[in-house]
């Protein structure tokens, strides 16, 4: 499995930005990033398969629920 920076991931997206990236992992529409080392990386695969629309991120439990941690 590769994973991608938020450099990388912003490439295959054409140039979106970071905030608009982050913006579409809070509404399901984007894989959340993995963190490692203090750095975010986001799953090739996963991401792809989102694009492709073989994932529904709004019925996965990759989506934040209340109680995580991760929420604002």
């Amino acid at each position: 499995m590769r994973y991608l920076t938020m450099n990388e991931l912003r490439d295959m997206l054409g140039g979106r930005g970071r905030t608009t990236i982050y913006r579409d992992i809070e509404a399901g529409r984007l894989p959340p990033p993995i963190k490692l080392g203090g750095l975010n990386y986001f799953s090739e695969q996963l991401v792809e398969d989102v694009l492709c629309g073989l994932v529904d991120l709004k019925a996965s439990p990759l989506r934040k629920t209340k109680g995580d941690r991760r929420e604002k």
